[in-house]
């Protein structure tokens, strides 16, 4: 498993987990947190753009941590992880 401190204990499974360090990232599923505290969790194809997305929207975070997902898996992959940990800021499926 990658040498990342304090990561929430909810996705500290995932092998394939990274911390977010301003690279080329593919498709991959990516948890928005404040410290070891999972406040949202999306899919992108391209991060960056969706980070400032985030940040323009005024989400606030302090680390991004993602793992790589194949394309045509993202939807599933999300909306599996959404509905297990019920990130607060991931409000369109915490209602249903």
């Amino acid at each position: 498993i990658p040498c990342i401190d304090g990561i929430p204990e909810e996705i500290s499974g995932i092998d394939e987990l990274k911390e977010c360090s301003f690279q080329i990232i593919p498709s991959c599923v990516y948890f928005l947190c404040d410290g070891k505290q999972i406040l949202y969790i999306g899919q992108s194809k391209n991060l960056y753009t969706r980070l400032s997305q985030h940040v323009e929207d005024g989400k606030r975070f302090n680390r991004v941590l993602y793992f790589y997902v194949q394309p045509n898996e993202l939807d599933s992959v999300e909306y599996k992880l959404i509905k297990a940990l019920r990130p607060p800021l991931n409000i369109q499926y915490n209602d249903k």
